[in-house]
């Protein structure tokens, strides 16, 4: 009986942990995040952030951005994939917002950061920490 329940127990895990790690990365940037740190640009040391800068991703694939808790812009956005630019070997997922220039983000996720840098020798990086909705009732 200890055995079935092992067992029982290492399928159930092995069953959540395959949902975890197949979400695509739309699924994943979903939610809200909050700028906590900046680097790059002519000097490489970013700029101070001085405003709670925060983003979200909707499902239905909108891009809001706040200043303070107020909407300061809303437009689509979509994810797509690129040849590093280098290498020439392998993709880099991208990030367009939906403004139709060429200067788009490339995007990663790396636990409950949100990685954003601008594809430019000078560019900017921009990590943002994940707003869980169980954070945000805490200080509430």
């Amino acid at each position: 009986m200890k055995n079935i329940a092992i067992l029982v127990f290492l399928i159930t895990n092995l069953r959540f942990n395959s949902q975890v790690f197949s979400q695509s990365l739309q699924e994943r940037v979903v939610g809200k995040w909050q700028l906590v740190q900046t680097s790059g640009g002519i000097t490489g040391r970013g700029f101070p952030i001085k405003k709670k800068i925060v983003i979200e991703f909707t499902p239905e694939c909108r891009f809001n951005r706040y200043e303070n808790d107020s909407l300061k812009s809303t437009r689509t956005y979509h994810l797509t994939k690129s040849k590093l630019r280098y290498s020439g070997q392998g993709y880099k997922d991208i990030l367009d917002l939906g403004n139709g220039g060429s200067f788009n983000n490339s995007i990663r996720i790396n636990k409950n950061q949100l990685i954003l840098a601008h594809e430019a020798a000078d560019g900017f990086v921009k990590i943002y920490s994940k707003i869980n909705a169980e954070r945000k009732i805490k200080e509430e």
